[in-house]
């Protein structure tokens, strides 16, 4: 797991009052400040007395007075060079939401997503590890996840996943160094994808208290069939698509993948 970051300012502008409350405290247990407006003015109001004090704009394109979309236009006209993630329950114009990456914006979240996947996304932004330095990304992802230490079988849900490893939520500790053999529901396979793996580390539900982590380990994969690698590459590069609100990856002819 990542060092919990601290530090950064975040302005959001959310008119959905449990919602933002929701993300804004959870932003702050991760030691973030977040100043947060309702309406699109505020925002710009707020971004032309003090923008250059953020490290963030977290916005919804649907707000009253002024969307997001004319936020973000505005924004490039400051110069401000400050990054951009989107939000939005209910635009279904992709179209849109591309043309938008050319405008300083960084990624898209649906608000459907799960509280802790948006921190990751937050904190991915602005404390990428080595792994995004290096071109590896992680993605947020909620996949079903079968695994087998000796004899004994077990079942979780991955939280991220990357081409060399997976995060998956149990409340179980782990023992880091063991090899498990994993079977993951990726959907860009029909069957599930078998590959051996190595726990690096565990944390427990009191380690993880006050993060956006959930309990669980991380594990590396320590050996994957060319078949299984292309499907988990071809899963990460399809949610990293629609986190950058680029073009859809190519459609395959769906291949049953296992190791």
């Amino acid at each position: 797991m990542s060092v919990k970051p601290t530090g950064a300012r975040i302005l959001m502008a959310e008119d959905d009052l449990t919602y933002g409350a929701a993300v804004q405290e959870l932003l702050q247990c991760e030691g973030h400040v977040v100043h947060r407006v309702l309406d699109g003015k505020a925002a710009l109001d707020e971004l032309r007395a003090n923008g250059s004090s953020y490290d963030l704009l977290l916005c919804d394109l649907l707000l009253p007075n002024c969307s997001g979309f004319e936020i973000v236009r505005e924004l490039l006209a400051m110069d401000l060079g400050l990054p951009v993630l989107v939000m939005t329950a209910v635009y279904e114009d992709m179209r849109e939401v591309h043309a938008l990456r050319g405008l300083g914006v960084k990624g898209y979240i649906r608000k459907s997503s799960p509280f802790d996947h948006v921190v990751f996304r937050v904190n991915t932004l602005l404390f990428p590890s080595r792994d995004e330095i290096r071109g590896n990304p992680r993605v947020a992802i909620s996949l079903p996840v079968q695994f087998r230490i000796g004899e004994r079988v077990h079942y979780g849900t991955s939280y991220n996943l990357s081409i060399s490893g997976v995060y998956v939520r149990t409340p179980e500790p782990m023992i880091p160094g063991a090899l498990t053999e994993m079977a993951l529901a990726l959907p860009t396979a029909r069957e599930m994808v078998g590959v051996m793996s190595e726990i690096v580390h565990s944390a427990t539900i009191t380690e993880v208290r006050g993060t956006a982590y959930p309990a669980g380990f991380g594990a590396r994969f320590v050996d994957v069939s060319p078949l299984a690698s292309a499907a988990i590459k071809r899963c990460v590069e399809r949610v990293r698509a629609e986190e950058l609100g680029a073009e859809d990856v190519e459609e395959g002819v769906g291949v049953a993948v296992s190791r």
